[in-house]
Parts: C-alpha cells; structure tokens; sequence
C-alpha cells in the first residue's frame, strides 16, 4: 500500500483533536510567539502575583505584597521583591495649635491657633534638612530659630495668617534659608 502525505490544507478544520497528538511531540519550536496564556505557564497564578525570568527562559512567580509594600529590587540587582514603603523627604501634614512644639526633619505643618504661639525649628546643622509651615490659625505663628539662623539673621521668624513658607537649612551662617 502506498503511503499517501497529507499537508495541512487537505485536512478539514477540527479534524484532528488533542486526543490524537502523541505527547511531547510539539515542541517550543512549533507554537508561534504569543500564543501561550498564562494559564499554561509553569507558576501557579494567583490575583496580585507577579511573573518575572529569574534566567533565560526560566520563569518565577513572586506573590503579591502588603498594602504597605512596594516594588524593589534585591540587594543582587537580581529580581523584584517587596520592601516596605520608605517615609519619603516629608511627613504627613500635621496641625499644632499650642506652644510648645519642636519641628523634626521633614515635618509639614498647620499652625492653627486664634493667638500668637512659637513653634520651634530643630536643633543641628544638618544641610538639606526642611520643615514647611502654613499659618490656618488668627494668631501670628513664631518659628523659633534654635540658635540657628534664618535667612542670615540671628533672629526668630514670623508668619502670619493664611501664608506658608519652608525652610530648608543650608549651613551655619545662613541657617535656615525660606524658599
């Protein structure tokens, strides 16, 4: 009997099922790019995951993170990870309303108060430190200088209603410098 070659053309469409493919007889070189789905990926897949190649052609699932992480990279310069969120240059805006009160580094305030109150600068000399203020208060807000300069001046700062300023130190003879 004489074998008769079939090409693809002269065989109807669904002819041929999965049951009638032998296993391992389709290779990678056989499906076209973009053609697998995740749904046949080797990781199993959950909401949220992350898939990245950890080598060539070699993929990793990375579950996802809290609500409090983000994305980075491993101390390898290798693959993702979670890390914890940094704080960022500025904290969240908080209000004083009394004396009393000494800035830290990065600090964003609301002076809100009917009279006049001091609010302080941190302490150290550290460049590039900063602190914003906004007067949302009645009352004059003092920025007390401790012992540092603002603007060149040996003398404590003023900021009356409804304006705001921020302050970034510079170095012992500026001291802090408005921006």
């Amino acid at each position: 009997v004489a074998l008769t070659r079939l090409n693809s053309l002269s065989i109807p469409p669904n002819t041929i099922v999965a049951a009638d493919i032998d296993d391992d007889s389709i290779t990678t070189a056989k499906i076209a790019n973009d053609q697998v789905t995740g749904a046949k990926l080797n990781p199993s897949l959950v909401a949220g995951d992350i898939i990245y190649a950890d080598g060539t052609d070699t993929i990793t699932r990375l579950a996802k993170g809290t609500a409090a992480q983000v994305l980075a990279i491993n101390s390898g310069a290798t693959a993702p990870e979670w890390a914890d969120a940094g704080g960022g240059a500025y904290s969240a805006w908080i209000e004083k309303t009394a004396d009393g009160y000494t800035a830290l580094d990065g600090d964003q305030i609301i002076c809100k108060k009917a009279t006049a109150f001091t609010v302080t600068l941190p302490s150290g000399t550290t460049a590039g430190r900063s602190v914003t203020f906004h007067n949302a208060g009645a009352g004059t807000v003092t920025i007390g200088r401790n012992s540092q300069p603002i603007n060149s001046t040996a003398a404590d700062g003023e900021l009356t209603t409804g304006n705001s300023t921020q302050l970034v130190y510079v170095d012992a003879t500026i001291g802090w410098k408005e921006i």
